[in-house]
Parts: C-alpha cells; structure tokens; sequence
C-alpha cells in the first residue's frame, strides 16, 4: 500500500483553505478531498473542497 503524508506546511495551508471554504459556506459543512500527484521531483498536493467546487495547489516546494 502507498502512504501520503502532508508535511506541516502543507497541512498549514490545507488548513487555511479549509476555513477560507467555510466561511464561503457560511459555515456549513465542507468536504474536502485531498489529491496526490507524483512528479519526477516530488509528490505535489492539492486540496479541493467539492461542495464549492474549487481546489488549490498547496504543495511545498521547498522540500523537493
């Protein structure tokens, strides 16, 4: 089985949309989906809230 794991700055991040997607919701539920991608260099993070529709790219690239 493959793991993936935030590291704190993505979870900081991943965090900070959350709250940005509720308070678009006028604090009803959200849910979140998390989404992994290799790249040659790194794995790449992006968070999207499917009850609004968005999603963010909240990678760390100082770690790769």
């Amino acid at each position: 089985m493959i793991e993936f794991k935030l590291n704190a700055v993505e979870e900081e991040r991943a965090e900070k949309f959350y709250k940005k997607c509720k308070r678009k919701t006028k604090g009803q539920d959200v849910r979140m989906s998390y989404h992994f991608y290799p790249t040659g260099i790194g794995n790449g993070v992006r968070v999207r809230s499917e009850t609004l529709g968005v999603e963010e790219d909240i990678t760390d690239l100082s770690c790769w």
